[in-house]
This record gives structure tokens, sequence and C-alpha cells, in this order.
């Protein structure tokens, strides 16, 4: 797989009028910089935009601070395909689950996804009942 571009909106650190990281042309990157200025948060937006896990407690402590939804973009190539994958979490109201749309793009295809996360309640309820990478 090779990065070709991220972007993030409202996602840990990274506010509103975050300016999209271009992969193109680097071969080799190292991230640097003081603790707390987002460096493993670029490493968790892709992982997250990818299989709906990060290092975070759970989705809503992934937007920003006094935010109400966030977006990660993340383009990609593997072998002769690029991939283009979009996941968005709104937070929930209360003690509503929040819910999270994902949409991958192979070439011109486009499938999109919504999931509402299930609250501690419904999984205690329905125990091995798993929606992977959502």
């Amino acid at each position: 797989m090779i990065p070709l571009k991220l972007r993030l909106r409202n996602f840990m650190c990274y506010r509103e009028n975050a300016s999209p990281l271009d992969f193109k042309g680097i071969h080799v990157a190292c991230l640097a910089g003081d603790n707390g200025h987002g460096k493993s948060a670029l490493l968790d937006a892709m992982t997250w935009a990818l299989w709906g896990k990060s290092r975070a407690r759970n989705d809503d402590s992934l937007i920003y601070l006094n935010a109400n939804e966030m977006e990660v973009e993340f383009e990609f190539a593997l072998e002769d395909n690029r991939y283009r994958v979009i996941r968005k979490r709104r937070r929930g109201k209360g003690r509503r689950s929040g819910q999270t749309v994902l949409e991958l793009q192979v070439g011109r295809r486009t499938v999109q996804i919504h999931q509402r996360a299930h609250s501690a309640r419904h999984r205690a309820a329905h125990p091995g009942v798993t929606t992977p990478g959502l």
C-alpha cells in the first residue's frame, strides 16, 4: 500500500481547517516533532479510516473537543488500483450512540455504509454480534 493523501477534519488535535497531507513524491518519511503535536494522530487517522479502530477508548473521543463530527479521507494505491476511504463520525447526543459512515471508492465504484454504533446495553444483550470495521 502506498499512501497518497490524508485529509482530516476535527480528528483528534486536527481542527476544521487542517491542510491535507500529500504523500506524492515522498519515498521515505520520518514523523518528528514535540510531544502532543499530532504525529501519532496521523497514524490513528489512517488506521481508523481503514479498519474503524484506534487507540482511543471510543470513537467519540476521537472527535475534536467542542466539535460534533469528524471526517478522515485517506487515499492510497495498491498494485494498479487507487483507493479512497472516507470515514465520518457524528457524536451521539446524551446517552445515544453516535453514527459512523464509511465510504470506499475503488476506481469509479463507490460503496457507502451507514452504521450506528451499538451501545454497551445492546452489546450485553447480544453477545458475539459484532460489526467489524465499523
